[in-house]
């Protein structure tokens, strides 16, 4: 029974701002793997210290 009271919470009508909240951290998150995309590539040395990084 609480499944469908829930469900009714949640629709678009009922809740619109939750799914225009969720709509914008999905393009948040778009936007930041495109930033991410563009970066250039870890060198396989870091000049500084002349070790391999961490992680590449």
């Amino acid at each position: 029974m609480g499944f469908f009271i829930a469900m009714d919470y949640f629709t678009v009508a009922e809740n619109p701002w939750y799914y225009i909240t969720g709509a914008v951290c999905l393009l948040f998150a778009l936007r930041g793997l495109i930033m991410y995309e563009k970066l250039p590539a870890k060198p396989d040395v870091v000049e500084a210290t002349g070790k391999k990084p961490l992680l590449k």
